[in-house]
Formats: structure tokens, sequence, C-alpha cells
């Protein structure tokens, strides 16, 4: 096989995988509506519950959250293996990556609050910081534009918490996984509904 020939071959499997990663993404709706409802939902209630310094009551609505979150997204995942058996390279990826941030802000979320590691008030721009970068990573592999200004308006909110932290960051979070993550997750369940790929 001549050199042009192999990269007309390349060009193809990378379109087919940037094809399938447009009809995966229309999949992963029901997770980011999921997980942006709860946790803007913990964030609001870790932000009432720290005015009335109830410490507590936030590690609990925190291990609920995140542990309703991980149960929703199991079950989601496997109710989608049952419906499309067939695996894809693409969905193969993209799991990877959204397993692979949902560890890294599971683990900064408790593990770096706990041990010191993370001022509690800094955090929100951590975990806003890998937001932003799962966006844009999917947005470009899925060849989305709006994904990938999602992933740059998590970069914005979180280099405001980052240069200005404080308790107002949990609502600013919060706010922004309405807007950037459960808004965003609605949109795609309704063009998979339809059958539109991602744009």
């Amino acid at each position: 096989m001549d050199a042009q020939t192999q990269a007309r071959e390349d060009l193809a499997a990378i379109r087919r995988l940037m094809e399938g990663g447009q009809r995966v993404v229309n999949h992963a709706g029901p997770h980011f509506v999921v997980w942006g409802l709860l946790m803007s939902a913990a964030l609001v209630a870790t932000y009432v519950l720290g005015r009335a310094e109830t410490v507590r009551g936030i590690t609990w609505v925190w291990a609920g959250a995140v542990g309703l979150g991980w149960v929703a997204s199991i079950a989601l995942t496997f109710n989608g293996v049952r419906r499309a058996p067939a695996t894809s390279p693409a969905g193969r990826l993209l799991a990877g990556l959204w397993i692979g941030t949902g560890v890294t802000l599971t683990l900064l979320g408790f593990a770096a609050p706990a041990g010191g590691a993370l001022a509690w008030n800094g955090i929100t721009g951590v975990l806003a910081a890998v937001l932003g970068g799962a966006f844009f990573a999917t947005g470009l592999f899925a060849g989305s534009r709006w994904l990938q200004a999602a992933g740059g308006l998590w970069w914005a909110g979180s280099l405001y918490m980052l240069l200005d932290p404080g308790p107002h960051g949990l609502l600013v979070t919060a706010a922004l996984m309405l807007a950037l993550q459960a808004i965003p997750g609605l949109v795609l369940v309704l063009r998979g509904r339809r059958g539109v790929a991602v744009a």
C-alpha cells in the first residue's frame, strides 16, 4: 500500500471515529443531567449548611450526592449497553474520558480537603478547571463547537473562583452545573431522541 492510500485510509478512520463520537455524545445526555442536578443541589446545600456551621451535615450531603450519581451512571450505562450491545471505539474513548474525570473529581472533592492538600474555599475552582478540560476534549472529539465553548466557560468560571476564592464559589459552581452540564445534557437527550448528531 502506498503512502497516499494509507493517508486516505487513516483520514477515513478518523472521520468514522469522529462521527461515532457525535452519536455517542448524545447518549451522555442523561449522565450530564443527573450529575448536573445532583451536584448543583449538593453545592447549594453545602453553602446553606456552611453558613449554619453544620460540618457533619455537609459530609453526608456529599456522600449521598456522589453515591447517587455513581449509582445512576452505572444504571444508565447498563441500560444503554442492553439497548445497544455493540460498543464502538468512540464510545470506549468517551467513556474512559468521563470515568477518569469522575474519579479525579471524586478524589479531589473528598481526599484533597480531608488531607489538607486543597483549601475548602478554593476547591470549586479546581473542580471547575477539571470539568473544563473534560468538556473541551469531548467537544474536540465529537466536533462540537458548543461543547468546546462550554469547556471554555468552565475554565473562565474556574479562573474567577481561583482568583477570588470563598464560599460564593459554591453558588457559582452550582450555577455552572445547571447552565453548562444539566442543560447541555437535556439538549443532548432531545437531540438523541430526534436522531440529530451533536454539532
